[in-house]
């Protein structure tokens, strides 16, 4: 009980650190940029060592944003790139991920933005 409590406590810390990055002002310039963006994972299947799920994407900015790679320790993702992401607009993409060894219990995927930045999604299976 004590584990699952200071995970609690580790995952929201890595939230709060995180919160700038997705839910604060731009940090690029001006209202564009990677802090713009929501992003949020959707249902994950599990098959061995893959991981299926959705990922949408929210640009809260007026200017369109480019997501040029998505990226996670240790495995191998399956996604179609480069994808464009227009101004105010949302899109739902569907991502696989294999790991080399068996899928952790959480993990984060780096999704980037070429010059607009680089931003964390925390992915829970």
């Amino acid at each position: 009980m004590r584990s699952l409590e200071n995970r609690s406590h580790a995952v929201a810390a890595l939230l709060l650190c995180l919160l700038p990055l997705f839910g604060g002002p731009a940090r690029a310039h001006d209202g564009h940029g990677a802090a713009q963006v929501i992003a949020d994972a959707g249902a994950v299947a599990q098959s061995a060592r893959t991981l299926r799920f959705s990922v949408t994407l929210t640009n809260r900015g007026d200017t369109p944003l480019t997501l040029i790679d998505l990226h996670v320790a240790g495995a191998e993702v399956t996604l179609a790139l480069p994808v464009s992401l227009p101004g105010a607009g949302q899109m739902t993409l569907p991502v696989s991920v294999t790991f080399t060894a068996p899928p952790p219990g959480i993990f984060t995927a780096v999704l980037d933005f070429g010059a607009d930045g680089q931003g964390p999604l925390l992915v829970m299976p």
